[in-house]
């Protein structure tokens, strides 16, 4: 992490770490740009110079509960043993609640809930492509699988960064 803050080091005010955390402190003018930077990158996501998402495996939407189930034999993920990273295609969206098919959330709005039948989906600092894929139902999501412990319940899901549309 140190190693990003190094490539970003005008933007702060004052920062330090090392390879596995670090703190910052910048002006709230930086802030965007800074955030920006954050883009891509990720330990364990790998996105090459000219902006090819590397994965580890291809996955069926059908297929994530069993996956996570199974990953859970490799724990603890972290460094040395980073979680994979997957390409799942067709994955189809489902209308939220509200009935739309995606929704900002966050206290910037930068963040995108997706919903399917079998795994829901959120991209940190992602709105960016929401307008993109607004009349889109069938996507290709690039990124890592987790489960969402909220109210009590366990759900799988999906944390990504790589969004493609397919066509029907």
């Amino acid at each position: 992490m140190k190693n990003h803050l190094d490539l970003v080091s005008t933007l702060l005010l004052n920062y330090g770490g090392h390879k596995e955390a670090a703190g910052l402190t910048l002006l709230s003018s930086n802030l965007d740009e800074f955030r920006n930077s954050l883009l891509g990158f990720n330990d364990f996501i790998r996105i090459s110079s000219d902006n090819i998402i590397e994965y580890d495996l291809e996955l069926k939407p059908e297929d994530i509960k069993k996956t996570l189930e199974e990953m859970s034999m490799y724990e603890p993920y972290g460094e040395g043993n980073e979680a994979p990273v997957f390409r799942i295609d067709s994955y189809k969206l489902k209308p939220n609640k509200y009935g739309k098919l995606k929704q900002l959330c966050g206290n910037d709005l930068q963040t995108v809930r997706l919903e399917n039948n079998y795994a829901n989906a959120i991209g940190f600092s992602m709105a960016k492509y929401a307008e993109e894929i607004e009349d889109c139902t069938l996507l290709s999501l690039y990124g890592t699988l987790s489960w969402n412990n909220f109210n009590g319940k366990r759900t799988p899901q999906i944390e990504f960064i790589g969004v493609e549309k397919q066509s029907a």
